[in-house]
């Protein structure tokens, strides 16, 4: 009972937990209150997680709080100007890191946060991050949060689209493959049962992806949006992997 108590636990801030802190404070900073956000942001974050960081981690939140005051031409200067009081001050408050359950509100918020400001973005954190959501949360997410991520990139999308921008996440080569599969892994809507040649009866859900094919005659791969059919179980055990369905190999779909 007690492993299973301390699964649900976060129990010290590693890799994971530290990246989500940086991304949902870079977003944070970026926001105006008028988004649907925690206005005790700062101090919660303080409370939960400044006793847990390493010195090297609160050295880098600083640096890149002030950075942002400095050259943040798209930050709410009142946002970062409260993060700097906050973190600035933070040390010898007297704070002691304690357990909290893994996908509770705020954590469940700065995740949130941490999509929002990750998936239009080009840079290996922000690619590698709907994997790593996967990875270390996925069976800590209710169906309201698979929910309500789903729907926050999907109006991201929409988004793109009303303002005459090709609706892809981030680099449509690199980065948006990854953030279609998580989206659509998280959407049951999308989920199908499908036969095998072999017999095997698997769960799977579809996604287009650009995908290069080498041509011989010209001697270059060329490259084409393509539908791609994924196992959901391969991809919840291993989201970092390419791991799809050949459609030769599928009978049909129920």
């Amino acid at each position: 009972m007690k492993k299973e108590m301390d699964k649900k636990m976060v129990n010290s801030i590693g890799d994971f937990e530290y990246t989500i802190i940086w991304m949902s404070m870079r977003y944070w900073m970026r926001n105006s209150d008028l988004y649907e956000t925690d206005a005790e942001y700062p101090s919660k974050l303080l409370e939960r997680c400044w006793d847990g960081l390493s010195e090297i981690q609160r050295e880098k939140i600083r640096i890149d709080i002030k950075r942002e005051s400095e050259t943040g031409w798209a930050s709410d200067k009142k946002r970062v100007n409260e993060l700097m009081n906050t973190f600035y001050n933070g040390e010898g408050s007297g704070l002691l890191f304690t357990p909290y359950p893994k996908c509770d509100d705020f954590e469940f918020l700065m995740i949130r946060m941490a999509i929002s400001y990750a998936c239009g973005r080009q840079t290996i954190a922000s690619s590698t991050l709907p994997g790593e959501i996967i990875e270390h949360r996925y069976e800590f997410l209710s169906d309201d949060h698979k929910n309500i991520i789903v729907s926050d990139l999907r109006k991201y999308l929409d988004y793109l689209k009303n303002h005459n921008i090709d609706p892809v996440f981030g680099n449509p080569m690199i980065d948006n493959n990854t953030w279609l599969k998580f989206m659509t892994a998280l959407d049951k809507s999308e989920h199908e049962e499908v036969e095998l040649i072999n017999g095997e009866k698997v769960t799977v859900f579809r996604t287009t992806s650009l995908r290069g094919h080498w041509n011989e005659e010209e001697k270059i791969n060329k490259f084409s949006m393509e539908e791609v059919v994924y196992p959901l179980e391969s991809y919840l055990k291993d989201p970092h992997r390419e791991i799809y369905v050949l459609k030769e190999n599928i009978i049909n779909f129920f």
